[in-house]
């Protein structure tokens, strides 16, 4: 079974941008309602937002070393993750869903 079809694990994509900044992008959540151009992701400072579906144009694959803080801050806070290297068609008819739910 895909992580993504249990409500409780939310799939996550970990990136780095040039400056070493990690960015947890949650392909499956919608970051506005806008579910085509973006997703919603979450950093350190700033924490929840919207991120454009274009970010893997801008960062690189983070490696486990370079997340592992930013995903103990995500599991305190209650998120059961799944880590996966990229969003896919069912992550994108998740967001859609949520979107068309409220």
């Amino acid at each position: 079974m895909q992580a993504y079809s249990d409500p409780a694990v939310v799939p996550v994509i970990f990136r780095c941008f040039p400056g070493g900044e990690v960015l947890a992008v949650f392909p499956s959540l919608p970051g506005s309602h806008d579910w085509l151009r973006d997703c919603c992701s979450y950093q350190h400072v700033g924490q929840h937002g919207s991120c454009s579906l274009d970010y893997a144009q801008f960062t690189q694959p983070a490696t486990p070393d370079e997340y592992a803080d930013l995903k103990g801050e995500l599991e305190r806070i209650g998120y059961r993750l799944e880590v996966v290297k990229r969003r896919t068609s069912p992550h994108n008819a998740a967001r859609l869903a949520e979107v068309s739910a409220t």
